[in-house]
């Protein structure tokens, strides 16, 4: 299904993946719904916790105005809002896009699009951070936003792709993008 989902760009959400896997394993008579409550509440019992800084980073954003999004690459989105939920972060957010729910997986420029729609900017006013060279930085740089490449293990960027506008390695940097009127600068 990895395969799958990365030449065809489409996200195989959760139920898919529980019931081919359910197929391939030849028991039918599973029952799916429980296989899917089982694995949310794994999930749940080992919470990844947010990654350094970003509560800091997303309340001087919050403060300073800018307009934030999640574009993401999951197998199942409302863990995502869970978690967000959780945290106490998910209001920050004006838009949030998982793959799992509108199919297309970053880099395809279409969910790339649908933030800058539903967020209401051009592509020039928009700055994307994320940390997978090949889907956040190749993806926000084919519909002409800012890409920024958080690398927080200094592991590098691969030289066959295109260059972010930056790299950080904590996300408090980000800041430093930003003006305080929020627009990318």
């Amino acid at each position: 299904m990895n395969l799958e989902r990365e030449t065809s760009g489409l996200e195989v959400p959760l139920d898919e993946v529980i019931r081919r896997t359910v197929a391939y394993l030849g028991v039918g008579n599973a029952p799916l719904d429980v296989l899917e409550k089982a694995y949310v509440k794994a999930v749940f019992e080992r919470l990844p916790g947010p990654l350094p800084g970003a509560m800091e980073t997303l309340g001087e954003l919050e403060r300073r105005g800018v307009k934030l999004a999640i574009i993401s690459n999951t197998i199942h989105g409302q863990i995502e809002r869970a978690l967000l939920k959780h945290y106490g972060v998910y209001p920050k957010f004006k838009v949030l896009l998982f793959s799992s729910e509108v199919r297309f997986r970053k880099p395809r420029p279409e969910i790339f699009r649908m933030a800058l729609y539903h967020m209401g900017v051009k592509p020039e006013a928009a700055l994307h951070v994320g940390d997978t060279p090949e889907a956040d930085v190749l993806g926000a740089l084919r519909v002409g936003m800012g890409a920024v490449h958080y690398d927080p293990e200094g592991k590098g960027y691969p030289s066959h792709l295109p260059k972010p506008h930056h790299t950080i390695s904590r996300l408090i940097q980000v800041l430093e993008l930003v003006n305080n009127n929020g627009v990318p600068g």
